[in-house]
Order: structure tokens, then C-alpha cells, then sequence
């Protein structure tokens, strides 16, 4: 696939057409972000996460895929998974998932299984609080953020942006239980953060 340069994207191509399918669990995010937060007035912006699963080639364990912050970003050589805020040129909230998958991995989104409830929001941050985590900018704006279980278009080659990330693994359910990936230790951004990957491998081994 040829990408041609994009405006908003001067240091590298623009997104591939984004052609993915969803569950219709999900249909309630297959909204426009102003569509949503009008709807939802307690929230200023809404972040969305991919976790991404493959399978370990020589054991067949399945594992997520997880991106380390770069060095100079807010909490630094943390880890987490693929994801960021959702932007008013995005036509959905699954436009911006898919965007900001494909802009910190080059891994392009092909559908969306479900939404990973924690219910780590209280009730009254609004509707919607208790199927994401709920967090406030630098700025102090009430973000809500809500991570999908996806699959995604193989093969699934990585490719990180140096601006926010420094590497990249795949972690096995024990590497996340025990907190290493080989001598990597796994240190993730918030506890909200390591909740949300436990939940989705109960979820992706149903």
C-alpha cells in the first residue's frame, strides 16, 4: 500500500483508509467525539486503547503487544498499550482508536471484538465512567478513557514513532503476572493501566 503525505503528518505518511468492522457491542462508540461529549458533558475528552494479542510463534502462548514511553514524555520508560486521545477530524471514536494504533505501531486495526470493563470509574463521574478509566489532564480536563479488545491486520510488523516511544514487546499473561519480560522489568504507566491488560486476557481466553 502507497500512503501519500498528509498535512497533519508531516514526518511521515497518513493513515492507511481505515476499513475495519466492529461488534455491535461496541456500536455506542461509533460516534463522532463532539457527538459523544455533548452526550456526555461531564467529560471534556475522550482516549481510547488497543490491545493488541498474537501468539508466541514456538509455544502458541498469546501475548499483548506493549510500548514503552520515550524518555523525555510524561512518566518516562513507563509501559502501556497503543492508544491516545480521539480528535474532532476523527469521523468516530473508533476512527480515533484506529488512527492512534496505526500512528504509535504502523499496526492497522481490523475489528473491534469488545470494550474491556473495569468499572473503575465512580458513578458519579457520569455515563460511561464505569466502563473506562477516568483521569485529568496537566490541564485539568476530566478525560475518560475506554480500551477495546482488537484484532488487527497481519502480518503485524511494529513500528514505534522515536517522538513517543522507545521499544516495544510482547508480553505472555505471566510476564504481566510476574512483572518481567525476560530481564525487562514491566512497569506500567498507572495501576488502572495494568488492571485493564489482566481484564482483557480473562477476556481474550473465553
Amino acid at each position: 500500500m502507497s500512503l501519500e503525505p498528509d498535512p497533519r503528518h508531516p514526518d511521515g505518511p497518513a493513515p492507511p483508509a481505515f476499513n475495519f468492522t466492529f461488534d455491535p457491542s461496541v456500536a455506542a462508540y461509533d460516534v463522532p467525539l463532539q457527538t459523544y461529549v455533548d452526550a456526555h458533558p461531564e467529560f471534556d475528552a475522550v482516549a481510547t486503547g488497543a490491545l493488541v494479542f498474537s501468539r508466541e510463534p514456538a509455544t502458541g502462548a498469546r501475548r499483548i503487544l506493549l510500548l514503552q514511553r520515550a524518555a523525555h514524555d510524561s512518566m518516562p520508560l513507563r509501559w502501556e498499550i497503543p492508544g491516545g486521545a480521539c480528535d474532532l477530524d476523527d469521523p468516530t471514536l473508533l476512527h480515533g482508536l484506529a488512527r492512534e494504533l496505526w500512528e504509535e505501531s504502523r499496526v492497522v486495526l481490523r475489528h473491534v471484538s469488545a470494550l474491556v470493563t473495569l468499572g473503575s470509574g465512580a458513578p458519579d463521574l457520569g455515563k460511561g465512567s464505569q466502563d473506562g478509566a477516568v483521569f485529568f489532564s496537566r490541564r485539568g480536563l476530566r478525560i475518560i478513557k475506554y480500551s477495546f479488545l482488537v484484532e488487527a491486520e497481519e502480518p503485524i510488523e511494529v513500528v514505534l514513532d522515536p517522538n513517543e516511544h522507545a521499544n516495544f514487546l510482547w508480553a505472555t499473561e505471566e510476564d504481566i503476572r510476574t512483572g518481567k519480560v525476560g530481564d525487562v522489568k514491566l512497569t506500567m504507566t498507572t495501576d488502572q493501566q495494568a488492571a485493564t491488560i489482566r481484564e482483557a486476557f480473562r477476556l481474550a481466553s473465553q
